[in-house]
């Protein structure tokens, strides 16, 4: 498995909308769960960076804020006009 085959499966089995207040807390944890995991199978922590775009941390958080977004905007009421 390649680093990117393991980062988009890693994204998809953990990250889940939550709300933002959290996020800050989480981009840590994940990172760290997603750093030992990827050790396990093999991948380095520099082949991990590469796959995220050069910032792990920035792509987890990302990925956070984009599935809470969807939540958000999911419950926007109707504009009136």
């Amino acid at each position: 498995m390649t680093a990117n085959e393991f980062l988009s499966a890693w994204l998809q089995r953990n990250i889940r909308p939550v709300p933002y207040s959290f996020h800050s807390d989480l981009v840590k944890k994940f990172t760290q769960h997603c750093e030992a995991e990827a050790a396990r199978e093999g991948i380095t922590r520099r082949e991990l960076e590469a796959a995220a775009g050069g910032n792990l941390k920035r792509h987890i958080a990302t990925a956070l804020e984009d599935a809470q977004d969807v939540v958000v905007k999911a419950n926007k009421p109707p504009s009136s006009s």
